[in-house]
């Protein structure tokens, strides 16, 4: 087998990634590389290696100096919008939360529908609510 390269997403690409939508976040746009190499530690080269990478996954629009754009699974990855998991644990917890404060003509209610929720399974329930989020499942 050959040899594997060294993992730069962690410690390279991921905090570009992060650094980069916080900065979109905030109306910053372009990003220049020169700023996020300042905020992150890192050397200017990395951030343009990452850059490139974030470029080629589809992550991040990115020229030789600058981020212009990024998608909205850069947003996901950076924790400013959900993915389907973070979706499923607050729908369970939302509706423990309900159940906990409810009247208790509500409370059976409520609970048949938690039970369903975690009865057909995390799994399948973040496969549900993703399809939902992204549109697979028409509204």
């Amino acid at each position: 087998m050959p040899d594997r390269l060294e993992d730069v997403w962690t410690t390279r690409d991921r905090p570009v990634l992060v650094e980069v939508v916080r900065r979109f976040d905030e109306q910053e746009q372009p990003v220049g590389m020169a700023g996020v190499a300042e905020a992150t530690g890192l050397k200017l080269e990395d951030v343009e290696r990452a850059g490139r990478n974030l470029n080629r996954a589809g992550l991040a629009i990115a020229d030789d100096w600058h981020f212009m754009g990024i998608s909205a699974e850069a947003l996901r990855i950076a924790g400013l919008w959900p993915d389907a998991g973070d979706a499923f644990d607050r729908l369970v917890w939302s509706l423990e939360q309900r159940i906990a404060e409810a009247p208790p003509e509500e409370k059976g209610k409520l609970r048949r529908l938690l039970d369903g929720v975690v009865g057909v399974g995390r799994d399948v329930g973040v496969e549900v609510l993703g399809a939902a989020l992204t549109g697979r499942i028409p509204m």
